[in-house]
């Protein structure tokens, strides 16, 4: 059996503590994880110009489905998480980002999260595959399903 590996890219944002994610037990909230990793994949994304072209071109577009979060560690107020975003797996109709939030300096792993998105056409709302002009705007999704699977936790 061939295993092929995979080299996957990856981006990091850095979002601060304030005052306002945190609740009256000095950690910040739950509900604002889902916000700071909707922000480090759109981060991811927008440095991919030519995936949201292609994408854009071919009038399709993508939307989370499943959201899977392990929290690991409290994050408090002050705190700075750099929060590492890249897909960890690939198919026709899906990809799947992994996210990690770590507390720097340190790189203590506070969450890690598991995002589902679909692909599905802008006019209709269908799901629908990936064609090979998203592929040529996005190589790193192409390599991805062609490979049966990936090992999760990237650095």
């Amino acid at each position: 059996m061939e295993v092929k590996t995979v080299k996957l890219t990856h981006s990091i944002v850095e979002i601060k503590v304030r005052g306002f994610h945190v609740d009256v037990f000095g950690v910040v909230n739950h509900a604002w994880f889902v916000r700071f990793f909707e922000e480090a994949r759109w981060a991811y994304l927008d440095e991919r110009p030519a995936l949201r072209d292609g994408l854009q071109s071919a009038g399709v577009a993508h939307s989370v489905v499943s959201l899977q979060v392990a929290y690991k560690h409290s994050v408090r107020l002050g705190n700075v998480l750099g929060i590492k975003t890249w897909v960890n797996r690939a198919g026709r109709r899906s990809i799947t980002f992994e996210q990690e939030a770590d507390i720097i300096p340190g790189h203590e792993t506070a969450v890690i999260a598991q995002v589902t998105n679909v692909f599905f056409r802008i006019r209709g709302g269908e799901v629908v595959e990936v064609k090979d002009g998203v592929f040529d705007s996005w190589p790193e999704l192409r390599e991805l399903t062609e490979t049966c699977w990936l090992g999760s936790r990237r650095s």
